[in-house]
């Protein structure tokens, strides 16, 4: 019976590590992206300033 149980939570834990590790992982593609289109953004605009002068 506690070798079934143990079971039972090494396969919950690993469950939950890949659940985890998706939202981690959607996370930093989200930071990436916002980072990347900050950065965009900053060059457009060193551009338009470079244009002025």
């Amino acid at each position: 019976m506690q070798f079934i149980g143990a079971i039972i939570v090494q396969f919950t834990n690993a469950i939950y590590r890949v659940i985890i590790n998706r939202k981690l992982k959607k996370a930093k593609e989200v930071s990436i992206h916002l980072t990347m289109g900050a950065f965009f953004i900053a060059i457009k605009g060193v551009d338009k300033d470079v244009s002025k002068a």
